[in-house]
């Protein structure tokens, strides 16, 4: 039993974990959802073997769509709107 268990089964009445995680792990569970993201500037860190230079590519491929659309939320309106489209 975990901690999502409980939380769909009312034995608690919240789950933290940093953001990336709680959304992967909830992805399956349609009756929860993340219900605030707090900044929290954890960093996160990525392990993988130093030969595996594929993987290292795809790696850094990722983080550079991923910073392109950090820069986009942040510039949303205070209002959390978001961009019409975010590439």
């Amino acid at each position: 039993m975990t901690a999502l268990d409980d939380l769909e089964m009312g034995k608690v009445e919240l789950v933290i974990k940093l953001f990336p995680v709680i959304s992967w792990l909830i992805k399956d569970r349609p009756e929860l959802e993340v219900a605030m993201d707090v900044p929290t500037h954890e960093k996160l860190g990525i392990a993988f073997a130093l030969d595996n230079v594929e993987l290292c590519d795809v790696i850094n491929d990722a983080l550079q769509t991923l910073e392109k659309t950090m820069a986009n939320w942040q510039s949303c309106g205070r209002d959390g709107s978001r961009p019409e489209s975010i590439t």
